[in-house]
């Protein structure tokens, strides 16, 4: 009898990690991931570049998009001087750093603890 009850929870085991794995992948597939579309519809204030050559934007606003993290799509854009990340699920923005020309950023209503990439 010990050796079944044994097995039983071996399988129980098992079958906790197949669930628990399910449900991280169910969590991972209802992320909303930031997408290029989503960039150029937050976009506005095209400015001529220093290269005289080139359009950049002043403003990109990304609120309410229900990010919870920020891809490297958005290092396209570092000419960016305001930004708005308002109203997402946003617990960390370390891409942040890499914005050289950042003159405001908002990011109310997300839940970061700290900034402290920004220096």
């Amino acid at each position: 009898q010990n050796s079944r009850s044994l097995n039983q929870m071996k399988r129980s085991g098992k079958r906790g990690k197949r669930d628990k794995k399910r449900q991280e992948e169910e969590e991972d597939s209802n992320k909303i991931v930031l997408t290029k579309e989503m960039i150029l519809e937050g976009l506005s204030e095209p400015q001529v570049l220093m290269d005289r050559k080139s359009v950049g934007y002043a403003r990109l606003s990304l609120v309410g998009k229900a990010l919870e993290h920020l891809n490297n799509n958005l290092l396209e854009y570092k000419f960016i001087q305001h930004l708005d990340l308002s109203d997402n699920g946003l617990s960390e923005i370390p891409q942040i750093a890499q914005f050289d020309f950042l003159q405001s950023l908002v990011v109310a209503n997300n839940k970061l603890k700290h900034l402290s990439y920004l220096g």
